[in-house]
């Protein structure tokens, strides 16, 4: 362009005014921390949020492959450093740490400090900060977990729900609704996933009418069944008694 302008006479250089309509963030955005080794939690939300109207920004935190208490608890100085990198100097709304077990075991409150470090004011959220908010408005009071984790970091866990406090009691059930002082969860260790699931192997019966599995400290809303392998971690699912 500069060349042309000097060698062709009577060409000359104008500027006009720019306009813009406020770019892919007019509406808001969203940002979020997400582990180094996470496959899906960024498209888990690029699949919930239309992207067209609320657009999600990512930055990566390292972290290790092993999943203990003691690397959830080393991420928490690469925090406001992954959240530093998140769209610099752009529009940010929220701000999400995408580790479950990682806040549990942080903790939510230095989690959103470290995080409003790169942003200060910004409001923040995390997954088991979503679930206490879906679990108050849906009024439920008794819970199953269930996890991928090792025994230690389940204990984690179960502190993190029993912790927190009840959510209200709807006015029309008052009367029926017994006070529970705690969120209950059902955290079952590996290796007793893995002993109940030999077992039930080998014996019929339990296919047809299995037994409640209630672990020391915890509260199960309906019979749990484990069934995961060794290698995955602690776990539990529950479903009802067949009839």
């Amino acid at each position: 362009m500069d060349t042309m302008a000097r060698s062709t006479p009577g060409a000359a250089i104008r500027s006009f005014p720019a306009l813009s309509d406020g770019g892919p963030t007019r509406n808001g955005a969203i940002g979020l921390v997400a582990l180094a080794t996470d496959h899906v939690c960024e498209l888990d939300l690029r699949q919930i949020i239309p992207q067209d109207r609320l657009p999600l920004y990512v930055g990566r935190i390292g972290f290790a492959a092993e999943i203990t208490v003691e690397t959830l608890g080393a991420m928490r100085d690469g925090i406001t450093a992954a959240a530093s990198l998140i769209l610099a100097g752009g529009r940010l709304d929220v701000l999400a740490y995408g580790c479950t077990s990682g806040t549990m075991v942080i903790g939510e409150d230095e989690v959103f400090a470290r995080l409003r470090a790169a942003r200060p004011g910004i409001a923040c959220t995390s997954p088991p900060t979503a679930a206490l908010a879906a679990l108050k408005a849906l009024r439920l009071r008794r819970i199953a977990v269930l996890t991928p984790y090792t025994a230690s970091v389940n204990r984690r866990v179960q502190e993190y729900f029993t912790a927190s406090p009840p959510p209200a009691s709807s006015p029309r059930r008052r009367r029926s609704t017994r006070r529970i002082s705690r969120a209950s969860s059902c955290l079952a260790p590996a290796c007793a996933a893995s002993r109940w699931s030999r077992s039930s192997r080998r014996s019929s019966a339990s296919r047809s009418s299995p037994a409640t599995r209630r672990w020391p400290g915890t509260r199960c809303a309906s019979p749990a069944i484990a069934s995961r392998s060794p290698t995955s971690g602690g776990c539990c699912a529950s479903r009802k008694r067949p009839a």
